[in-house]
């Protein structure tokens, strides 16, 4: 085990293009990390993202809000040796000053780059996917054990209040076993030209890898670990060397004795004005719809006791609408102890339109992003902590979407 660190964690980042700055302006101002070092191979992008970086940290009064487009405001030379720019990221990964490296590459750097910081016994917080193939993820986990250096994968919809909220309905059992689920995923590729390294599946590792494994990995929280049991994919026409842009997979998540059947669609088709995503969940009493890839809602009909009712109401801090009046349940299975005199020992139940909302789409991307880079940060300061989402929680994900891609290449 690596020996603790002191706060705040020397962070060195790599990858300075527009999501990297965009991540750097969440976690400005943490009292867990300070930056010490960027790279990329790009120098205007390096000089951005420093320039990003101070103007966040020195403007608390603007926050998170600051701008991250150009501006007038060079980064000056004392700001310069505050920050090491590299050109190439295995430099941060073995710079002896850097406590923490944040990995923004594509994704066929993150094996690489995460194994040199690993082998230098440096914490490592990956972007997804981590890596493009299950055995490369599955040898990043034994480095982390074996180096005793906290690793983890940014799967960011984990971190919202939303999802979060999902997953205590759903594991409460307070509107029963959950038996399906559909996700509809409809994105927008206006900056991802022909030639992008989206494009191009040995760099991405195709739309299930880079895109897909934020969802497996949300699905596998709620349900259970899933299964891929099929899946399609298809290409555009507008371009010469049409790339698949549309993919569909069918899974099982779960125990095997009652499994939650999965469907996942995603595409990157449209413009990012018109783009939107989905989640369907039918429970045994209940259906709830969850909008946005980042939650802003979470709407649905549940059938419920006033008890239950009231758990979901003070608990969670969901708004209900009673739809009917309470009667009795007239399926045996749901029959319980203390039902009310007169209903034949069964509860009475009533319909009721649920509603939670949490608009703000950027401000909760910005606080999932920074929490889950503080919690590797915490890892490398308290003994003995472990990362909240794992490497083996990132190998699981990642072997739905190459099985999926598989699935999809063969069908």
């Amino acid at each position: 085990m690596s020996a603790p660190v002191r706060a705040p964690v020397r962070l060195g980042v790599v990858g300075c293009g527009a999501f990297g700055r965009f991540a750097l302006q969440a976690v400005a101002g943490s009292p867990l990390v300070t930056l010490v070092a960027l790279a990329d191979p790009r120098e205007e992008c390096r000089l951005e993202a420093a320039r990003v970086w101070h103007q966040a940290v020195s403007t608390p009064d603007l926050g998170n809000d600051a701008p991250t487009s150009r501006t007038n405001d060079p980064v000056s030379p004392q700001q310069r040796a505050d920050v090491r720019l590299y050109e190439e990221g295995a430099k941060v990964c073995q710079d002896p000053g850097v406590d923490l490296v944040w990995i923004l590459a594509p994704p066929y750097l993150h094996y690489p780059l995460a194994r040199v910081a690993l082998e230098h016994r440096k914490g490592v917080f990956l972007e997804k996917p981590g890596a493009i193939r299950p055995g490369e993820m599955e040898e990043l986990g034994a480095l982390a054990e074996s180096s005793g250096a906290p690793a983890s994968v940014d799967f960011v919809l984990r971190r919202t209040p939303l999802a979060t909220l999902v997953s205590r309905i759903v594991n409460s059992g307070v509107v029963g076993p959950a038996e399906r689920v559909v996700l509809e995923n409809v994105a927008h590729d206006e900056r991802l030209p022909e030639g992008h390294w989206f494009w191009n599946p040995v760099l991405s590792g195709g739309i299930f890898v880079e895109h897909g494994v934020h969802f497996f990995d949300l699905a596998n929280w709620w349900f259970g670990v899933g299964e891929v049991k099929g899946a399609l994919g298809l290409r555009r026409t507008r371009w010469k060397d049409a790339p698949v842009d549309r993919v569909l997979c069918t899974c099982l998540h779960g125990a095997s004795a009652s499994p939650v059947l999965a469907t996942y669609y995603h595409s990157f088709t449209t413009v990012e004005r018109f783009e939107r995503a989905s989640w369907h969940l039918v429970l045994h009493r209940g259906f709830l719809d969850v909008e946005g890839w980042i939650p802003t809602a979470i709407r649905g009909e549940v059938l419920v006791t006033d008890q239950e009712a009231q758990w979901l109401k003070w608990r969670l801090g969901c708004a209900l609408d009673a739809l009917d009046q309470p009667q009795p349940d007239r399926d045996p299975a749901w029959g319980g102890q203390d039902a009310p005199e007169g209903t034949g020992g069964r509860p009475l139940r009533y319909r009721a339109r649920l509603l939670v909302e949490n608009p703000d789409r950027t401000a909760v991307y910005r606080q999932a992003i920074r929490a889950g880079l503080e919690d590797v940060a915490a890892c490398l300061i308290e003994s003995g902590r472990q990362p909240a989402v794992t490497l083996e929680d990132a190998r699981r994900a990642l072997e739905m979407a190459y099985a999926a891609t598989r699935s999809a290449e063969s069908a």
